[in-house]
C-alpha cells in the first residue's frame, strides 16, 4: 500500500481501536472529500437496538462531541479515513478487504455520532512545515526560501542585541511579499479563482501596508545597534528576494512566455504567502517591542548630525560620530514600528478573508490586473536587501 494511504488507514485504525495487520499495494488516495453518509435503513428501523461491532463508535467519541475545536478535526480525519478505506476496497485483493471494510463502517458510524461538524476550528489552521531540502520548480523554491527566511529572522530577533539591519530588512521583505501577493491575487482573478470585488479590497490593503512597511524600513535605516546580521540570515534573505523576484518576473507572465513546467501553482503560492503573512505578524510585533528597550538600554544609536543639538553632542556632531538616542527622540520610529505591526495583522486578516471569498466561477479581471503595476509595489531594495552584504 502506498505510504500516504497506509498511514491514513493506520490512523483510522487507532481511532477505531482496531488491530493492525498487513496489507497489499493499491493506488493513491484520491483527494476527494466525500459527504458524510447516513445510517442504513436497517439501522433506522431499529433505533432502540444497541449496536455492536465495528459499526458502533467507541464511547470515547461521545465526550468530545460538544468540543467546538476538536470535533471538526476529528470529523475531517474520519472522513479522510472513509475515503482511504473505500479506495482500498476498490483496489485491494478480496482476501484483504476485511480490515478496510471494518474501518470504513466504523468511521461512518463515528461521523454520525459526532453530529454537526461544520463549525470552524482553529486546529484546522495549524500548519506544519517540511520544506524540501532540494526544491524543484518555482513552488518548492518559494516555499523553501520563505521557511528558511522566517526561521533565521526569528533567530536574529532572539539575539541579545538584535541588528537594526535585520529589523529594516524584515520591513523591506514584508513590502516585497505584499507586492508579490498583489500580483498573485490579480493572477488568481484572471484564472477565475477569486472574484474581482474581493481582489480589489485585498489589493488596496496590500498597497497601504506596503507603504507603511516602506516608511518603517526608512525609520530603521536611520539608527543602528552596531550589530551585524549573521551570514546565515544574509544568505536566507538574499535567496528569498531572488525567489520572490523570479515569481514576479518569470512565472506570472501571460501566455506561452513561460514554460508550462515552470509555471507557478497560484493556489500553493498564495497559501505559502498567507503562512508567511502570519510569520510577519510575529516578526513585526517582536520588532515593535524591541525599539523602546533598546533605547532605554542605551543600545540604539544614530548620527549626532540628525539628532537635536546639545552641548554634550557638540563634539560628536563635529566629528560625525554616532550617539545613543533618547526615548523622546525616537517617537517617529516607535510609532512606525507599531503601525507596521498593525498593518501586518490587518494583511493576515485580509488574506484569510480573500480565501473565504474564493470561488470557482470564472470572472474577468483583465482591467484589474492591468491596474496593478510593478512600480506601485516594487521592493525597496535590490537583490541582497538593505546593506546586508
Amino acid at each position: 500500500m502506498q505510504p500516504a494511504l497506509e498511514r491514513l488507514l493506520f490512523l483510522g485504525s487507532a481511532i477505531c481501536n482496531l488491530p493492525t495487520c498487513g496489507s497489499r499495494p493499491c493506488g493513491w488516495l484520491s483527494a476527494v472529500w466525500i459527504p458524510r453518509r447516513t445510517q442504513t435503513s436497517e439501522q433506522r428501523k431499529q433505533p432502540g437496538q444497541k449496536a455492536t461491532g465495528p459499526d458502533h463508535p467507541h464511547p470515547r467519541l461521545r465526550p468530545i462531541r460538544d468540543d467546538a475545536q476538536i470535533t471538526p478535526v476529528m470529523a475531517r480525519v474520519l472522513a479522510m479515513t472513509v475515503v482511504a478505506a473505500c479506495h482500498a476496497l476498490a483496489h485491494s485483493p478480496l482476501q484483504d478487504l476485511d480490515r478496510p471494510l471494518a474501518i470504513a463502517r466504523y468511521a461512518e458510524g463515528a461521523l454520525d455520532t459526532l453530529g454537526d461538524v461544520e463549525r470552524p476550528s482553529g486546529l484546522n489552521r495549524v500548519a506544519s512545515f517540511a520544506p524540501p531540502s532540494s526544491p524543484r520548480g518555482p513552488n518548492e523554491e518559494l516555499e523553501a526560501s520563505l521557511r528558511a527566511w522566517a526561521a533565521h529572522a526569528r533567530l536574529e530577533l532572539a539575539r541579545t542585541v538584535p541588528s537594526t539591519e535585520v529589523l529594516r530588512d524584515i520591513a523591506n521583505q514584508a513590502r516585497h511579499l505584499y507586492a508579490v501577493s498583489a500580483r498573485l491575487v490579480a493572477a488568481s482573478v484572471t484564472a477565475g479563482h477569486l472574484p474581482e470585488h474581493a481582489a480589489q479590497v485585498v489589493h488596496l490593503d496590500l498597497r497601504e501596508a506596503a507603504q507603511i512597511m516602506n516608511h518603517l524600513q526608512q525609520q530603521w535605516a536611520t539608527v543602528t545597534t552596531a550589530t551585524k546580521p549573521s551570514h546565515e540570515y544574509v544568505t536566507a534573505t538574499t535567496i528569498l528576494h531572488a525567489s520572490l523576484s523570479a515569481v514576479e518576473r518569470e512565472h506570472l507572465l501571460p501566455g506561452a512566455q513561460v514554460d508550462f513546467a515552470r509555471r507557478i501553482d497560484l493556489g500553493e503560492a498564495m497559501s505559502d504567502l498567507r503562512y508567511t503573512a502570519t510569520d510577519l505578524v510575529e516578526l513585526t510585533h517582536a520588532g515593535a517591542q524591541l525599539s523602546e528597550p533598546l533605547i532605554r538600554s542605551g543600545l540604539l544609536f544614530a548620527p549626532a548630525q540628525i539628532l537635536p543639538s546639545t552641548m554634550e553632542r557638540l563634539n560628536d556632531r563635529n566629528h560625525g560620530r554616532y550617539v545613543a538616542i533618547q526615548l523622546n527622540e525616537a517617537a517617529e520610529l516607535i510609532d512606525a514600528a507599531q503601525r507596521g505591526s498593525s498593518a501586518a495583522r490587518h494583511i493576515r486578516s485580509s488574506l484569510e478573508t480573500s480565501v473565504q471569498a474564493a470561488t470557482t466561477t470564472r470572472v474577468s479581471a483583465q482591467a484589474l490586473a492591468a491596474r496593478i503595476t510593478d512600480r506601485q509595489l516594487e521592493p525597496a531594495a535590490r537583490l541582497s536587501g538593505p546593506d546586508l552584504l
